[in-house]
């Protein structure tokens, strides 16, 4: 399953072909592939997830003995991240593990400029299970990844600074 959603020059937000309200969170399929398209200050930006259901019993262990302890246990079956990629003019960023190995139950995502960068909002879980990643990108690379319980969205519970290192020859 893919889902399509493309944001024109950051005004409008389409979504199977139908105009909405550019605030519009874009849901995520819980197993498949979402992909994103949008023009963000001059950049051309795609997002693709890749998702994959998990079935858990309702004590969150997994049937078939596969690894659950990503699961939020907010939703049955549980859905994790299986790959993230983010490109931005056609060239593909490196996406370093840790941006996405814990991210499961996504219920959408955002994009949006933040000062001179882009900024993906990532909404997850549910009640007390439910979480708020923002990452943070330019054409080059990626630059943050901050996680917080949506109860207080505000209140980092960890943040990440990625660098670009340069290996001599």
């Amino acid at each position: 399953m893919k889902a399509l959603v493309c944001i024109a020059a950051g005004i409008a937000l389409f979504i199977s072909g139908q105009l909405v309200a550019k605030e519009t969170k874009v849901p995520i399929v819980s197993n498949g592939v979402t992909e994103i398209n949008s023009v963000l200050g001059g950049m051309r930006v795609t997002i693709r997830i890749l998702t994959r259901e998990i079935a858990i019993n309702k004590l969150g262990h997994a049937i078939k003995s596969e690894s659950s302890s990503r699961c939020t246990l907010s939703k049955y079956p549980c859905s994790v991240v299986v790959s993230f990629n983010i490109r931005v003019g056609g060239n593909d960023l490196f996406i370093p593990r840790s941006l996405f190995c814990d991210l499961s139950d996504i219920n959408n995502i955002e994009i949006m400029m933040y000062k001179n960068e882009a900024k993906l909002k990532v909404l997850g879980g549910d009640a007390s299970e439910s979480y708020v990643v923002n990452i943070i990108f330019d054409s080059n690379e990626v630059k943050s990844r901050s996680f917080a319980s949506a109860m207080a969205p505000g209140e980092h519970l960890q943040d990440t600074v990625y660098h670009a290192v340069v290996v001599g020859d």
